[in-house]
């Protein structure tokens, strides 16, 4: 629960989910959607958090390190 939204202003998330995938080192190395799944393409065919942490888990960097974030908008209030 974050309805101030210090965590999602600390980390800049403009949606939920808004994924984020930090190596053991603490350095961020993904940022984005989960996959490439949006409003007139429902059925996604990329999964982008998953080959992100398949790939730390090999030992190598993600060969994609962000995409834009797909979901609903995090609400600020004024």
């Amino acid at each position: 629960m974050d309805a101030q939204c210090f965590v999602a202003d600390l980390y800049q998330a403009q949606t939920t989910p808004h994924v984020y995938v930090i190596d053991r080192e603490g350095i961020l190395r993904y940022r984005g959607a989960v996959d490439d799944m949006t409003f007139r393409k429902r059925i996604p065919t990329r999964f982008f958090l998953d080959e992100a942490i398949e790939s730390l888990l090999e030992g190598r960097s993600p060969s994609l390190t962000e995409s834009p974030a797909y979901g609903c908008a995090i609400v600020r209030e004024v």
